[in-house]
């Protein structure tokens, strides 16, 4: 995961009161088996090299090369599809911790609909 600290207001901002957020400008997250086989990644990189600088998803065993179009992303669910396909979770409350978590972020997140996908994939 790529990302910025960044004040929440910047016209108000004060070093010692100041409050601050973190945005994401990139993701690259995958789930690998125990033997490092790719089963998927989940891909945003805005300003990379790669064509496919929208939000997307591998799925290596379906189709190793090709980017399916997505909406963005978020850690949390990440997180939970590693454990939905087999990772150990540390906290039985996974679920809820999560789900907490994802909240907090759809309530202050800058971003509520991605730009519309390309046409085709190349």
């Amino acid at each position: 995961m790529h990302y910025r600290i960044i004040p929440t207001d910047p016209e108000k901002y004060d070093v010692e009161q100041g409050r601050w957020r973190v945005t994401t400008s990139a993701y690259l997250y995958e789930f690998r088996t125990p033997d490092n086989a790719k089963l998927w990644a989940m891909h945003w990189h805005p300003a990379g090299k790669s064509h496919a600088t929208f939000p997307h998803l591998h799925l290596y065993t379906v189709r190793s090369e090709g980017h399916f179009v997505t909406p963005r992303q978020t850690l949390e669910s990440a997180v939970q599809w590693c454990i939905e396909m087999g990772a150990e979770p540390q906290n039985p409350q996974w679920r809820t911790v999560l789900a907490e978590s994802e909240g907090i972020h759809q309530l202050y997140r800058s971003w509520s609909e991605d730009p519309p996908p390309p046409t085709t994939d190349r």
